[in-house]
């Protein structure tokens, strides 16, 4: 951050250069035009910390910031730059919930207040801002909000400085400059997602040569598990855990061979595969396979799942993967959360499933702390982590996975007691049409 500007002062005047005492209308336009001159030769930072500052000297308001948008639809800003009673200040995020700035933003027009804010707006009682003046900030489209200019005076406020041209033109430039800044924040973004892609590229074609050699003992594992049976199942004295265990290897032997070689095709880009599936018994299955890392983690997992089938076309093994995606992050989330042990709730994972209309739905939720706000935009983004060993790529591959199949993966924004992310397939046609008129009953466990 650059050091804070001087703070500005009034234009000199050369002796008989203008009238000491200027009409109204004319001192504002000299105002205006001077602060036009001052943040011409400045851009970024030091343009919005220029524009605050001569705005709240010229117009003698207290408290002036420029701000941008932190999600879409806009529920947080940050400011750029701050004028706080006398000065710069460090910049801040705030909600918009209950703000005066809620109305421009979100009302996508300019808000004016030229008293009683602080009887208006609860957020404000007891302060010193009592005027207000607010202005949308567009994006080139002229579409969605980016930021606002905000105003705000500890007395009544003069609306007649925000009707000049004069004030909508250095706007215009301040909209232009965050459009600017805007643009660069993303292209720097761009820049190193693909950065980050050439290493998960290289990550990937290794990836795949590993799943061709690994691909080779896991056929020859088969192979002797089953020719293990063999022997053993005709010998009386052989245990019965022993058959079980056998069957075990042979099966998810076969299983990481069929992983390896979907993997290989997913990492070539080919078209999904899809087959008649159980949305309910692929639910069940993921919840099998991390039944041992729940328990390691001190997690208890409850299963709310429908009783009839919910028939999907999908690749079974893919959307299998995206629910473990799904279970591991509401694991991951419960590293926040208290245990049991230390009075505080136990660390819960919910799995359930339902049919909603013409889809199958499967939802997984946890009593953590939640997604936080400034992420939940972005939460889905390639390479994009709240977490400190993570690559950010679960989410993003889940979300993929579930649109090659027609369907959505999104986070409930209504959740409140932790996170909750819904899966949403569309259903298979049933066989028998007269099933789909049957009540169907939800059965409930614990792990």
């Amino acid at each position: 951050m650059s050091s804070p500007l001087p703070q500005p002062k009034p234009p000199a005047r050369a002796a008989g250069a203008v009238p000491r005492l200027l009409p109204p209308a004319q001192r504002t336009e000299e105002l205006l035009w001077w602060i036009v001159e001052a943040t011409s030769g400045v851009t970024g930072e030091e343009f919005f910390n220029s524009l605050v500052s001569h705005l709240a000297v010229a117009l003698k308001l207290k408290y002036v910031f420029i701000t941008e948008c932190l999600d879409e639809p806009a529920t947080r800003v940050r400011t750029l730059a701050r004028w706080s009673g006398g000065g710069l200040a460090p910049n801040v995020e705030y909600n918009l919930a209950g703000q005066p700035c809620e109305e421009t933003i979100q009302g996508r027009s300019v808000c004016f207040y030229p008293n009683r804010v602080d009887q208006i707006f609860a957020s404000k009682r007891g302060g010193d801002r009592i005027s207000y003046y607010g202005l949308p900030i567009m994006d080139s489209s002229g579409r969605r909000v980016i930021g606002h200019l905000a105003f705000f005076d500890d007395k009544q406020m003069e609306g007649a400085v925000f009707d000049s041209p004069l004030f909508h033109l250095f706007a215009s430039r301040a909209a232009a400059e965050l459009q600017r800044k805007l643009a660069e924040d993303e292209s720097r973004r761009r820049l190193q997602l693909l950065a980050h892609a050439g290493r998960v590229g290289a990550v990937g074609e290794m990836s795949s040569a590993i799943a061709h050699e690994v691909n080779q003992p896991l056929t020859a594992i088969t192979s002797y598990a089953q020719a293990a049976l063999r022997l053993l199942q005709g010998d009386l004295r052989t245990p019965v855990g022993a058959i079980e265990a056998l069957r075990g290897i042979a099966e998810q032997a076969a299983r990481a061979a069929l992983v390896t070689q979907r993997l290989r095709g997913f990492l070539r880009n080919n078209p999904p595969r899809r087959e008649p599936a159980d949305l309910g018994e692929i639910a069940e299955n993921a919840a099998a396979l991390m039944r041992t890392e729940l328990l390691d983690r001190g997690a208890r997992l409850t299963m709310d799942l429908w009783r009839e089938e919910l028939p999907v076309h999908v690749d079974p093994l893919h959307v299998e993967q995206v629910v473990i995606n799904l279970l591991r992050n509401a694991l991951d989330a419960l590293e926040a959360a208290p245990h049991d042990g230390a009075g505080g709730a136990v660390q819960a994972v919910s799995l359930s499933t339902r049919r909603s209309g013409d889809d199958a739905i499967v939802e997984v939720s946890d009593n953590g702390p939640g997604v936080p706000a400034e992420a939940r935009a972005r939460i889905f983004d390639a390479f994009y982590t709240t977490k400190a060993q993570g690559m950010g790529i679960g989410l993003a591959l889940s979300r993929t996975i579930a649109e090659s199949f027609d369907g959505a993966l999104v986070l409930d924004a209504g959740y409140t007691d932790g996170a909750r992310f819904v899966l949403r397939l569309p259903r298979a046609r049933t066989v028998d049409p007269a099933a789909a008129g049957h009540a169907a009953v939800a059965s409930s466990q614990s792990i």
